[in-house]
Parts: structure tokens; sequence; C-alpha cells
């Protein structure tokens, strides 16, 4: 049975810039912010793609993606008939994943993406060989290293999840790569694996917040009132 590893906490150098609560985590341990998914059904299934790329996430969150090699990449579809994929836990049946892998075969990752400031994103990984791998999650704030982890899969190489959340909203980009992968084949190149949907965090307000604003809305309420009276 697949089983999810969920990555651990984030160890800070010294040298790295000033933050103030990275996290590397599982999707489910992000309860203090929104959750929102850019899914890659949009661009188009069993597609290949250029070495960028852009999509839209269901709230609207633009999101730019680049894979390291020119020769792009590919969308695939969990169980599809066209580019085969095989579902594991965290993928769910019919869903798009971005597939680092050109026309050619050849691996294309790493595969960074980029995005408007948040507090976090992440998603799936899973290598295209079927046994253990290792993913890595480099956070970035612009061209600054936030931090990094690395996180390695069980023996049947089921999908990872690699994400991140920060207390303040300073996360520019993320970029997934693998540093090492093996397959019952005996070959396995860590430059080829696939993401799924990218899970992006933004902050929900503070109860005072949401308290301030349903008072005002409150008073806006009653004033109307009393001048239609």
């Amino acid at each position: 049975m697949r089983r999810i590893v969920i990555t651990g906490l984030l160890l800070c150098a010294g040298n790295m810039p000033a933050f103030t609560a990275v996290q590397f985590i599982n999707a489910q341990l992000a309860p203090l912010y929104v959750a929102d998914s850019v899914l890659w059904a949009q661009l188009g299934l069993s597609m290949p793609l250029g070495q960028t790329f852009t999509a839209t996430g269901v709230n609207s969150v633009v999101v730019n993606g680049a894979f390291s090699n020119l020769g792009g990449g590919t969308t695939c579809e969990i169980l599809g008939s066209n580019c085969f994929w095989p579902q594991g836990a965290g993928f769910s049946v019919n869903e798009s994943l971005i597939w680092a892998e050109d026309i050619s075969g050849s691996g294309t990752g790493p595969l960074m993406f980029t995005f408007l400031p948040l507090h976090g994103a992440g998603a799936f990984v899973q290598s295209v060989g079927d046994l253990k791998f290792t993913a890595k999650l480099n956070a970035f704030n612009g061209n600054s290293l936030l931090g990094s982890n690395l996180v390695t899969s069980n023996d049947q190489g089921d999908p990872l999840f690699l994400g991140v959340v920060d207390s303040t909203a300073e996360i520019t980009g993320l970029e997934f790569s693998l540093t090492g992968c093996s397959s019952s084949s005996g070959v396995c190149n860590p430059t080829d694996f696939a993401v799924g949907s990218l899970t992006t965090f933004t902050a929900t307000p503070e109860p005072a917040t949401m308290l301030l604003a349903l008072a005002g809305f409150a008073l806006l309420v009653f004033a109307r009132a009393k001048q239609q009276s």
C-alpha cells in the first residue's frame, strides 16, 4: 500500500536571509492558511510544453514554470489513455501532472515555479523510477534562497508532498528536483520526474481583524437602515 512521507522542519543556515518562520510541511499541516490549487489540465492533456509555461490558479494566482533543460516537458494524465502515469497516494484519478521529460524521453528537471509573494506552496512529486527516490525543495525570495529540504520516499517510490509555509508572504519561487532515484530496471534519471497540482497558501485573517471587519459591516447596515427609515 502506498503511503505519504511528510517533510520535516527546515534547519536554517546562519548565512541565509532573515525570515520569520519558514516550515517545510505536508498540505494537511497548514491549517492557518487558505489553500488554492493550480491545475495543469488547463495546459492541455498529454501536451508538449516549452522550456517555460504559465498557468493560473483557481483563485487567479499566476504561476510561471521553467524546466532547467531546453527540451521542455509535457502534461501527463493519471491513468490517462495518451500519456499514462500510475496513480499513487496524493495523485487523483485523471489529475494532470507536469512531467519533466521532453519528447525525446530525456529528463529536463529541476522544475522551477515563480509567482508573486505568497505565504507558501507545495506539490506532490514522484520519480519516473518505481523504487526509492530522494527529492529536494528550494524556497526563494527573488534570487535569495530562504531554505531547502531533502526528503526520501518509501521503498516503493510513492509520491512525496514537498511544501513550505512562511508567516510572512515573501516566497516567490519554488524549485523541485531529485537528488537520486532507483528503479527495478536498474536505470533511473534524477532529472526525470513528475509534479502534481500546485497548492498555494495565503494567510487567513486574524480573529481580531475578522471581528473588526464584521463590526464595520454591521455599522454600515445599521446606518443604511436608518437612512431608509
